[in-house]
C-alpha cells in the first residue's frame, strides 16, 4: 500500500487525525527525519489502547511523534528521551500543553539504569547504530504491552536503515514469531513491533 492509502485507513478509524496533524504543525518543528504522516497515525492508533497507562518514547527530536502519543493517551504518563539538550529544550516548549509528558535529556541506556519503571507502550526511534542497546526495553514491558520500532526498512528501501531492520529480524527469531505489528509501505519503509506475552524476555 502507498503511504496515502495506509494513512486513509487509519483516518477511517480515527477521524480526528487530520485535526491532530494540523495542530501539531502549529507547535512543533517537523524535519525530514520525522516519522511520516501515516507512521504518526499508526503510533496514535496503537498508543490509544494504553490510555491511562505508562508510555516511553526513545528519541524525542522536536516532539512530533510524542505529540501523537500524548494525544492518544490524555490520561496516561509519558516519558520521552533525547540526549540532545537543545532539542530537549525545544521539545519541552512544543509539548508544554501536555501536562502528562515529561521530556528527559538522557540516553536510553542511561535511563534504563536510572529508572526501574515498567511500561505499557514504548516507541523506539533513537540511535539506530546502537539499536541493540534498546532491544532490552522489551523486558520492561508490562504484560500485553507493545514495543514499536521506527525505521524497519531494509537496504533496498527508499529510507534504508539496515541496523534496525536486522535487529528486529533477530528479535523475531528470538521470540519465535514475526513482528506482531508490521506496517510497511510500497517503498519498503516501515514500523514493526512486538507485544509482550506472559513472562517473555529476550
Amino acid at each position: 500500500m502507498t503511504p496515502d492509502e495506509i494513512l486513509a485507513d487509519f483516518v477511517k478509524q480515527h477521524p480526528e487525525l487530520p485535526l491532530i496533524e494540523q495542530r501539531v504543525r502549529l507547535f512543533v518543528r517537523v524535519t525530514s527525519k520525522a516519522v511520516f504522516k501515516y507512521q504518526a497515525a499508526a503510533i496514535y492508533h496503537y498508543a490509544k489502547a494504553y490510555d491511562k497507562g505508562n508510555a516511553l518514547e526513545i528519541g524525542t527530536a522536536y516532539g512530533y511523534s510524542c505529540w501523537f502519543i500524548a494525544a492518544a493517551m490524555p490520561h496516561g504518563k509519558i516519558t520521552t528521551l533525547n540526549p540532545s539538550i537543545p532539542e530537549s529544550i525545544e521539545a519541552m516548549q512544543s509539548l508544554s500543553q501536555f501536562r502528562n509528558v515529561k521530556v528527559t535529556s538522557m540516553a536510553s541506556w542511561d535511563f534504563m539504569t536510572a529508572n526501574k519503571d515498567s511500561f505499557d507502550f514504548i516507541f523506539v526511534d533513537g540511535d539506530h547504530k546502537r539499536i541493540d542497546r534498546d532491544l532490552g526495553w522489551f523486558n520492561r514491558l508490562n504484560q500485553n504491552g507493545l514495543i514499536l520500532f521506527h525505521d524497519y526498512s531494509p537496504a533496498e528501501s527508499t529510507r534504508p536503515c539496515p541496523p534496525v531492520y536486522e535487529a528486529i529480524n533477530r528479535m523475531a527469531k528470538q521470540l519465535g514469531r514475526e513482528p506482531d505489528v508490521k506496517i510497511v509501505d510500497n517503498d519498503l519503509v516501515g514500523l514493526a513491533g512486538f507485544y509482550r506475552f506472559g513472562n517473555e524476555a529476550i
